[in-house]
């Protein structure tokens, strides 16, 4: 078993210089229950099989107003060859306050209002630990009034110790009620190590959105 209870208080007040806290002014909540099951009836080429449960919720510091709730149902099934796989079910719950754009050049926005969706997925990951690796991921489900496909693809070259070079393709088809459109985002790494001392990693990302 693996079980995690995590309480978060973000203050009012708080500067972010960093960028990286999402929200201020929240009390976020983060729970994870874990099984790692391997019973004897699993055929060779299963591993292990996980079924967890994930919980993030951020309540307003100033009352118990609901902000946003996230629950994550999946079932993590590895691979003997170390390959995995993971369907799963993600149910969303948020309070939107202040509007705000999705898309600019679409005139995207999501009004206030309080938004409940599910998304369901799938994903699979090749052995990263081999030359030659990939990872996709599907997923389908309302969103915010409308309806979202995800995709997303990416294969990883790593021919030695020294060179690791991946590329990431998400595309996001999103229908809402006002607009339709199809965002890709494009990510390109390249990780180099010259010795124990010393590495160059390089980062291109390209947005259609912006």
């Amino acid at each position: 078993w693996r079980t995690t209870l995590r309480y978060t208080t973000i203050g009012e007040r708080f500067s972010d210089e960093l960028g990286f806290i999402p929200r201020v002014g929240v009390n976020e909540t983060y729970t994870q229950i874990w099984r790692s099951l391997r019973p004897r009836w699993l055929p060779r080429s299963i591993r292990e099989i996980g079924p967890h449960w994930v919980m993030t919720q951020f309540n307003r510091a100033d009352g118990h107003d609901l902000d946003q709730r996230q629950q994550d149902f999946h079932l993590s099934v590895q691979m003997s060859n170390g390959a995995n796989f993971e369907p799963g079910m993600n149910t969303n719950v948020e309070v939107i306050r202040t509007p705000f754009t999705l898309n600019s050049a679409r005139g995207a926005s999501i009004q206030n209002g309080r938004y409940e969706y599910n998304e369901y997925f799938f994903q699979y990951r090749t052995n990263g630990a081999s030359r030659l690796a990939s990872s996709f991921r599907y997923g389908i489900g309302p969103f915010y009034g409308g309806y979202r496909h995800y995709y997303a693809l990416g294969p990883e070259f790593r021919p030695n110790e020294k060179l690791n070079a991946t590329l990431t393709v998400q595309i996001n088809d999103i229908s809402l009620p006002t607009t339709s459109y199809v965002s890709t985002l494009t990510t390109a790494r390249v990780n180099y190590n010259f010795n124990t001392k010393m590495f160059l990693n390089a980062l291109l990302q390209y947005s259609t959105d912006s």
